[in-house]
């Protein structure tokens, strides 16, 4: 396919943004040769010749990145002063500064030097052509095997528990009359000063004795207004230091979000900065995690790995990433918290225990310590709030409420099995049958009646069916369901419906039905004896019976593989409720699985993708529900007094739940695919 104005010359490397983290990789790989014949393309719409960032980290002095950046960090600072105002020695961890002047010029001059130009010209867009990645600016279009891409992403908050807030800046570059400044000491977190109903604090960065950079920063959701900010800094620096002049300011946003940027779909798309999660959530700190994903990335390249396995550049402990998802939630909703917060971290910790913390290499033991000295009931409220929103608070209230009917077995089961059965019924007609009643959103409004009609011919259809071809709707039960119990778990996970995902699906779902099965394997045959007949229910105890308790933990060790695979705690939730139905019987079994687990789980994916409360998808799926209800009767009427089956009430419910399951999953399917990821 001809495009105009295409540049057909592929490039090996192009980089998108020549800021700090893209700047970073090109060094590093210059700096091992890895560029040396190479075709690369970099575009920058400026001309990065501005003073107008300053770059900080804190380091031990024989750490690789300030042996690195030797040439070019400006100053060292070997002590600190925080809020208690107590000047703190950190000689072994230092605090440095580089001037982004100063590493935008090498960075120049390094490309000068490799004969490498910069194209001034805006990105319009990043994609996929013939299997490479296809770069357009305003100009023309370009094509490279890799693309290193920096340019912002818009960060889009769909959960309760993500928070998006900003560590907003302005300061004044300014010279004071007279020598004023300890040259060997910063400041940092200073909290005596206007907190306007959010976080805010005065951090101060000496150049020399009487020359320093001043600014005023804000964690919060509103971002510090200018105005607000030059009379705020006027009027402490005048207070504290006396007369002064302003020889230049430096503004900037950083976005402060537990929210994880994903991975490009694009091959050969790699996103870095901000796009790459390298900023700390908690405190906007990210110039030492992109040197460190710099220097990964070079060591790749430099081992002929190809870029394009999913290989963890950066990768955050889950731990350290819920430490700043606490603090994030409380600095978003209760932010005259903040400063009380960092006061006691500073005041009851020492700064180099401070900064070991937020480098992420601290111990369970250090962490607790650090803990225990902050304020714990806004913390307790932060957790309950995060509990709540992943909705872990009710989940937790049914795997109580399971255990006690377990507990209640050992001692009164008739009494057990009936609070058992008046918890299913209830969660059945709570969860279970809505979360399938909103089946028609993922059709057109204009096409609804025909869906309902297709719906519910698809139900009377295969309900007949079960009568005449029992052997076969069993079977077709079976292979359906466990497709759509193992795609329920797998939705948070997968990136796009392929193979592997449909293969992986199905095994998921086995895995949960074979453990049921073989764990209650008498009763599981009685049942396919009353659905089927007693020939083919032998068949059943043989082939899920054989070498029985085997059966049950290949099944939970698969689940458990999933587990370390995802990362996903629904894994470990499901692995929990199975064992823990292993005490009880089938049906109550199943019901928490189904109940507690699937329909849980489905029912917070359609309130994330559909952006409604539950009350408001309860509005929505009554009509559905109660159309269930009334089916339900029906076939138990049905088959109890009509043609008089000779068949359990549990055997008439799973009839039920596979007519009205058929088309569900089709159209759950569907409605999955189409929000994968996004």
């Amino acid at each position: 396919m001809e495009h105009p104005h295409l540049n057909l010359s592929a490039y090996d490397y192009a980089f998108v943004g020549l800021g700090a983290s893209n700047g970073l990789i090109l060094l590093k790989l210059l700096n091992k040769k890895l560029l040396y014949k190479k075709r690369i393309a970099i575009f920058e719409k400026t001309g990065k010749n501005q003073d107008d960032k300053t770059f900080c980290f804190w380091a031990k002095p024989n750490e690789e990145i300030v042996e690195f950046l030797e040439p070019i960090i400006c100053r060292k600072y070997d002590n600190v002063i925080t809020n208690s105002g107590v000047k703190e020695d950190i000689k072994t961890q230092p605090y440095y500064l580089v001037r982004s002047i100063d590493f935008y010029n090498l960075v120049k001059q390094r490309l000068i030097e490799a004969g490498i130009k910069i194209i001034h010209d805006e990105i319009v867009g990043i994609s996929n052509l013939e299997k490479m990645c296809c770069v357009e600016t305003k100009n023309t279009k370009y094509h490279a095997h890799y693309v290193f891409d920096s340019l912002p992403t818009e960060i889009e908050i769909k959960d309760k528990s993500e928070v998006l807030i900003y560590q907003s800046f302005y300061g004044f570059k300014i010279r004071c009359e007279v020598a004023t400044f300890d040259v060997k000491t910063f400041e940092m977190m200073n909290f005596n000063v206007d907190q306007h109903r959010f976080t805010q604090f005065l951090y101060v960065i000496p150049y020399s004795d009487k020359e320093a950079l001043i600014e005023i920063t804000r964690f919060g959701e509103e971002k510090i207004d200018k105005n607000y900010a030059i009379e705020l800094l006027q009027n402490e620096i005048k207070k504290k230091y006396g007369a002064f002049d302003i020889m230049g300011d430096e503004t900037g946003c950083i976005p402060m979000t537990n929210h994880i940027i994903k991975s490009s779909l694009i091959k050969g798309h790699i996103k870095t900065g901000t796009n790459a999660n390298l900023v700390k959530p908690s405190t906007g700190y990210g110039f030492k995690n992109m040197f460190y994903f710099a220097h990964t990335l070079a060591k790749n390249v430099e081992h002929g790995i190809n870029l394009n396995e999913k290989r963890a550049l950066h990768q955050t402990k889950f731990r350290f990433w819920f430490y700043d998802t606490l603090l994030l939630l409380i600095l978003f909703k209760w932010p005259e918290k903040g400063a009380e917060i960092f006061k006691k971290l500073f005041r009851q910790n020492s700064t180099k225990d401070v900064f070991r913390f937020l480098d992420e290499k601290t111990n369970w033991y250090q962490e607790l310590k650090i803990f225990i000295s902050l304020p714990k009931i806004v913390f307790l409220k932060s957790l309950l709030f995060y509990l709540k929103a992943n909705h872990i608070l009710s989940r937790f209230a049914y795997i109580l409420a399971f255990t006690a009917v377990i507990a209640i077995m050992h001692h009164q089961v008739d009494l057990a099995n009936n609070v058992g059965y008046a918890l299913s019924c209830l969660g059945f007609i709570l969860i279970g049958l809505p979360h399938g009643a909103l089946d028609y959103y993922s059709i057109k409004p204009t096409k609804r009646i025909q869906f309902i009609l297709s719906y519910v011919f698809v139900i009377i259809g295969y309900f007949v069916v079960w009568f005449v071809m029992p052997e076969l709707s069993l079977i077709l039960f079976l292979l359906y369901s466990a497709f759509h119990f193992g795609e329920s778990e797998l939705h948070e996970v997968a990136t796009k419906a392929s193979l592997l995902y449909y293969i992986r699906a199905v095994i998921i779902g086995f895995a949960v039905l074979l453990y049921i099965f073989s764990t209650h394997l008498g009763e599981s045959t009685q049942i396919i004896a009353d659905l089927v007949n007693s020939s083919f229910a032998v068949k059943f105890e043989h082939y899920v019976g054989f070498n029985n308790c085997d059966i049950k933990y290949y099944a939970l060790t698969y689940l458990f593989l999933e587990y370390i695979l995802t990362r996903k705690s629904n894994f470990m939730v499901l692995m929990l409720l199975l064992i823990a139905g292993s005490f009880t019987n089938l049906f109550l079994s199943f019901m928490a699985y189904f109940i507690c687990q699937h329909s849980l789980n489905s029912w917070i994916f359609l309130k994330q993708k559909l952006n409604h409360n539950s009350i408001k998808l309860y509005k929505k799926a009554f009509p559905f529900t109660l159309s269930a209800l009334l089916l339900l009767a029906f076939i138990l009427i049905y088959s109890k007094y009509v043609v008089e089956l000779d068949k359990s009430t549990q055997s008439h419910f799973y009839i039920f739940l596979a007519c009205v399951s058929l088309p569900h999953v089709l159209l759950m399917s569907i409605f999955i695919r189409r929000n994968l990821k996004h």
